[in-house]
């Protein structure tokens, strides 16, 4: 069974923990827990509206309790009605506390696009993402602390012992086609570099 959160946010929390996340959900949560809170607050206010000692005796808690049920049923529609005015996507991506966290870039993404883009060498992405295979597989690189840079990996290569190697991990399309551009750019520079040779002799004689 769930947990109730312990993240400060409250009675509001409480309220987006243990109501559902769809639509349908929450109206059908907000329709039954309107309608007690209308009775109640309907028996609160006959209570009171007697003027006798037990009417006051019922009639207070009861439209308090059934006031305080009306705000549970506004926390529970809101999400629904802001998706409906477009602030939303939908109600289940409503959450308190989420959202306001840039959720972390995945290590092998980021190398394999810093790869693409010929940010470092084929020698050091493969280096590197045999690390991120070792630590998948449940090895840290190497025993000693390491400097991490901006991908999530260490620049260098020195774990022991037998380790997860690129050549044995699935070859995904990202890692094709960021391998591919690497290699046309590299094609491309050696293609470069042959036709400003050819032209400088040229330019001498």
């Amino acid at each position: 069974m769930a947990r109730p959160p312990h993240d400060g946010h409250g009675t509001h929390a409480l309220i987006e923990h243990y109501t559902p996340d769809g639509t349908l959900g929450r109206l059908l949560f907000g329709s039954l827990v309107g309608g007690g809170a209308s009775a109640l607050t309907w028996v609160g206010a006959a209570g009171l509206a007697t003027g006798q000692r037990l009417g006051f005796l019922v009639g207070v808690p009861s439209a308090v309790f059934g006031l305080a049920l009306f705000a549970v049923t506004l926390a529970a529609v809101w999400p629904v009605y802001l998706s409906v005015i477009g602030n939303l996507d939908g109600p289940a991506t409503y959450a308190v506390g989420e959202g306001l966290e840039t959720p972390e870039a995945d290590p092998k993404a980021v190398l394999q696009r810093r790869y693409a883009d010929g940010e470092i060498t084929r020698e050091a992405f493969e280096r590197r993402m045999d690390d991120l295979l070792a630590v998948d597989a449940g090895r840290r690189p190497s025993e000693g602390d390491r400097p991490v840079d901006e991908s999530g990996v260490t620049p260098e290569d020195d774990a022991p012992g037998d380790r997860v190697t690129a050549a044995d991990a699935p070859e995904t399309d990202e890692l094709r086609t960021a391998r591919e551009r690497a290699r046309r750019r590299r094609e491309g520079d050696d293609t470069e570099s042959t036709d400003r040779g050819e032209r400088e002799p040229s330019r001498e004689g």
